[in-house]
């Protein structure tokens, strides 16, 4: 999970913990101030996840090798940043109802 704030997908609903290794915050001390749709904190993100996958599997596909699909809430941040940094980017435009953060 890449955040501008301090959320931590381990702190949400059980149904979504499974869905993340790791969470990259625009708050942390190593990260700020690097902050979406800064190219730096995708960076961070890649690092992080090419460092814990690196040597896991005996797949074919190394971590040079693998689609990054980045959904976000905010179009010039999550959509336009990741995207200029080579994720398949997905525009999550859910609406009031579902109180976006």
């Amino acid at each position: 999970a890449i955040t501008n704030g301090k959320g931590n997908p381990f702190c949400m609903t059980q149904t979504l913990q499974p869905y993340f290794d790791f969470c990259v915050s625009g708050e942390d001390p190593d990260v700020f101030p690097k902050r979406k749709p800064d190219a730096g904190i995708y960076q961070i993100a890649l690092q992080k996840y090419k460092f814990l996958h690196e040597g896991a599997t005996n797949n074919k596909n190394s971590a040079d090798e693998f689609i990054w699909i980045h959904v976000g809430d905010d179009l010039a941040n999550d959509v336009g940043g990741s995207a200029a940094c080579g994720a398949l980017a997905i525009w999550a435009n859910l609406g009031e109802e579902y109180k976006q953060t």
